[in-house]
């Protein structure tokens, strides 16, 4: 795990100094601890910081591959670099390392774009390319590994966090349109960021700059074809094997690693399989890693993930935050991201990966399972009212689908009443597009909220419109995996974006072994018949799973996400860090956010309102990244 930057003249003549690359680079120690790198040379300077997971003596970045002159500075891990290695050996080249930097620097003058296809991994890289002057960059699949960039004074430049840019950028702005999308789903959608001129780089594309100018490609999707007929024990068996074997080759590495354990399935899966793996090469403890609260109820899953710890025979070590340690580190926690995304799980992150810095190097996780398997009590809503729809406006469904198959599930809507009932009382005949809209919008007027020197920009825009260009992408797809493929598109990249900063702000690598390619394929695969078998949600997991989980988590219907006790701090411990921030809100005073809207949200409202903690997020990130207050960033050490 790293951190990279470079800068590309796309003008030839001119020549790039040290200093830009060194400025960007030490914008993100944290990234890389244990080394540091440089390679500037004519019109193309790149910086590397690097903390050592594989071949540790002889990683070292920026890397040049001898017969070509390429350099490749690298951020992640390429699981499968031992089997690609066997066979680019066999094709005559020759390693001086036992890296997969090597192998991936080798795989890519062999093959060009066309490596990507046998790319088992995480991953953001850059390539420069000295004969024609580029550099290709290139990012995972799913978007595991962040990558952004931008064009300034006829220079590309690209890194691994948008601070690397800022330190190189002579202008700062709020993009209107990024932030009405952050106020209607709390993320920015793919591609964007929330300052104008600076992109991110899409999962599972590539981008080559030059003289000639940027040209992109996607180089995957999400596949449609079904599988053959065949049944739902042969469906289970076959994840169950795929994801045993994802989490064997995410057990590569040269440092500790451990695991994040909560009360649910995913990571009960994730920590079950890697035990049995580990103790095969290992004798020492496996560590797993949880966050509760003390406040107890729906805050704490101790019990379950207890049980599960106590089931896999684990050392485990649980950490319990308070509204104390929420003040003292959101500052930090928002000047690490970068830019606010995703809900408030994004504290606990923080903190428990805090925790697991201090006995392992790397951690395996469980994001990505409810996007592809449906694990989201909206995907069964969605589901239950398209059965709905088929029975007034089709005549009825398949046994499977139908309203009475479907309803025996309802319990897992058991802590999700509220949001059930808003959006039933909505009617049933919007477009499935628009209704599932309004199972995720956080915001009926998400241009509204914007102040006046943002909103005039996007008067004629609305987020619901990008919603529906990627909901609707997928053409003929059945209706859940219509859904699923923006959960994968959209909101986890954002689950990704808090995954990976919240973990390197410890130095931590963290993995996530549910997006393997050759799972998510197959899960996309499967039908929805099998997936959410009479609306379980994840039903094909848990049946995959099934002998390896200890049956009470599998069972569990009351299972929600991290949610953190915000509204009960506000009322008390965090009333005078919410007058600070809210009583002069810089949001207001620079025309970003109307000063009604600040005032009408950070009253907040229901127990699980997310619109009180994105305006916390958003404040706290402008005071920062554009009005300069350091004094909100804890300057926390690892201790």
């Amino acid at each position: 795990m790293c951190g990279i930057c470079g800068v590309l003249s796309l003008d030839p003549a001119l020549r790039v100094t040290e200093d830009i690359p060194l400025k960007m680079r030490e914008t993100m120690p944290y990234r890389g601890p244990d080394e540091s790198g440089l390679h500037v040379d004519g019109p193309v300077g790149l910086g590397h910081v690097r903390l050592s997971i594989i071949d540790i003596a002889g990683g070292h970045q920026p890397m040049r591959d001898e017969g070509t002159g390429r350099v490749i500075v690298y951020n992640g891990e390429i699981y499968n670099y031992i089997e690609l290695r066997k066979g680019l050996e066999e094709r005559g080249h020759r390693f001086r390392t036992k890296s997969d930097t090597e192998v991936l620097l080798k795989m890519f003058v062999e093959h060009g774009p066309a490596a990507f296809r046998d790319l088992n991994g995480m991953f953001a890289f850059g390539i420069y390319d000295p004969q024609d002057r580029t550099i290709l960059l290139g990012r995972d699949p799913f978007g595991i590994k962040p990558l952004y960039y931008m064009e300034e004074n006829n220079h590309f430049y690209f890194a691994s966090e948008i601070k690397a840019l800022l330190a190189v950028r002579t202008r700062r702005a709020v993009s209107a349109k990024a932030l009405a999308d952050y106020f209607a789903f709390q993320y920015v959608l793919p591609g964007e960021t929330l300052f104008d001129g600076i992109r991110q780089l899409p999962p599972g594309t590539w981008l080559r700059a030059g003289p000639r100018g940027i040209e992109t490609s996607a180089y995957w999707d999400v596949p449609f074809d079904k599988h053959p007929a065949r049944s739902p024990e042969a469906h289970a068996e076959q994840v169950a094997d795929l994801l045993s074997s994802s989490v064997r080759w995410q057990l590569r590495s040269d440092v500790p690693v451990g695991a994040h354990l909560s009360g649910g399935v995913d990571t009960g899966g994730i920590v079950s399989m890697a035990v049995r793996h580990y103790r095969e090469v290992s004798d020492h403890a496996f560590h797993t890693f949880t966050v509760g609260f003390e406040e107890g109820g729906i805050y704490d899953d101790r019990a379950f993930t207890n049980r599960t710890a106590t089931a896999a025979r684990t050392e485990h070590h649980a950490v319990y935050p308070t509204a104390s340690d929420f003040e003292r580190s959101m500052g930090r926690i928002m000047w690490v991201m970068d830019e606010p995304a995703a809900g408030e799980g994004v504290f606990g992150q923080y903190m428990v990966s805090r925790e697991a810095r201090r006995h392992v190097t790397v951690v395996l996780g469980g994001q990505g399972a409810d996007e592809i398997f449906g694990g989201y009590a909206r995907n069964y809503i969605a589901y239950l009212e398209n059965a709905f729809r088929r029975l007034c406006f089709l005549g009825g469904a398949p046994a499977d689908m139908s309203v009475l198959g479907l309803l025996p599930n309802v319990s897992q809507l058991k802590n999700y009443t509220s949001l059930l009932k808003q959006h039933l009382r909505s009617g049933l005949l919007a477009s499935p597009d628009e209704r599932y809209y309004r199972l995720i919008a956080r915001n009926p007027d998400p241009v509204g909220v914007l102040g006046d020197s943002l909103r005039p920009r996007v008067s004629t825009y609305h987020p619901l419109d990008s919603f529906k260009e990627i909901f609707n992408r997928p053409r003929g797809a059945e209706p859940l995996d219509r859904i699923l493929h923006y959960e994968l598109r959209a909101w986890l990249p954002a689950l990704l974006h808090v995954e990976d900063r919240m973990s390197m702000a410890w130095s931590l690598e963290s993995r996530v072994p549910f997006l393997d390619p050759r799972l998510v394929e197959y899960a996309f695969r499967a039908p929805a018949s099998v997936k959410l078998r009479g609306g379980r949600l994840k039903h094909l997991l848990r049946a995959a799973l099934r002998g390896v989980v200890p049956d009470e988590i599998l069972d569990r219907r009351d299972k929600i996400g991290f949610p953190v006790p915000i509204q009960a701090w506000r009322r008390r411990s965090l009333q005078g860090f919410m007058s600070r921030l809210f009583t002069r809100s810089t949001l207001a005073e620079d025309g970003i956010v109307r000063r009604e809207s600040v005032a009408r949200i950070a009253e907040g409202s229901g127990e699980f309102d997310r619109n009180l903690w994105g305006l916390i997020c958003l404040e706290l990130w402008y005071r920062q990244f554009f009005r300069g207050e350091k004094e909100w960033r804890e300057e926390a050490a690892l201790k």
